[in-house]
C-alpha cells in the first residue's frame, strides 16, 4: 500500500506564490491609485495598509512552518516499510528516507501538540540491541483520510 500527500508541495507553493503576487499588486496599487494618497476612511494611512497587509502575509507564509507541513510517502510494499518525507513551507529541508524489513517493525504512536494541531508520527524498531525510535515525522499535512490509511496500515497485524 502506498500513501503518500503528493498534493500538499504543490498546494503550499501556490498558496505562497499567490500571496506574494497579492502584496506586490497590492502595493503597487496603494502608491499608483490616488484614492489611496489620503487616509481610507479618514483613519487608515498609505502605510498603515502596507504594514497590515505584510502582516498577513508573513501569517500566510509562516502557517506551513509553524504547522510543520511535511511531504509524506509511505510504503509497506516488498516486505519492507519505506517513509519519505521532507519539509515544506518558505525553505524546504533536506529529503529524508526510512526503511527497512516489515520483520524489524516493532509499532508507532501518533501525538498531537500546539493546540492539537500538530500531529508527529513515531515509528519503533525493533534493534538487536532493543527497540530504536525514528524522528518524528509530521502527518499534519495528510488528509483525514489519508491518516486512517496509514494508522490502518501500520496497525496491521501482518506487521508485528
Amino acid at each position: 500500500m502506498i500513501i503518500e500527500n503528493s498534493n500538499m508541495p504543490m498546494k503550499v507553493w501556490v498558496q505562497n506564490l499567490t500571496s506574494t503576487i497579492v502584496l506586490v499588486c497590492s502595493i503597487a496599487a496603494f502608491y499608483t491609485i490616488p484614492f489611496f494618497y489620503k487616509p481610507v476612511f479618514g483613519v487608515i494611512t498609505r502605510t498603515q495598509l502596507i504594514i497590515m497587509l505584510f502582516v498577513i502575509y508573513l501569517i500566510i507564509m509562516l502557517i506551513p512552518i509553524v504547522l510543520k507541513y511535511q511531504y509524506v510517502h509511505f510504503s509497506n510494499e516488498n516486505n519492507s516499510i519505506t517513509i519519505k518525507y521532507y519539509n515544506l513551507g518558505f525553505s524546504p529541508g533536506a529529503k529524508r528516507t526510512i526503511q527497512f524489513p516489515i520483520k524489524e517493525f516493532h509499532g508507532f504512536e501518533v501525538k498531537k501538540s500546539f493546540f492539537n494541531l500538530h500531529e508527529n508520527l513515531f515509528i519503533f524498531r525493533k534493534m538487536k540491541k532493543g527497540i530504536a525510535n525514528y524522528p518524528p515525522i509530521s502527518v499534519t499535512g495528510l488528509s483525514p483520510i489519508q491518516k486512517t490509511k496509514l494508522i490502518k496500515a501500520l496497525s496491521n497485524p501482518i506487521m508485528r
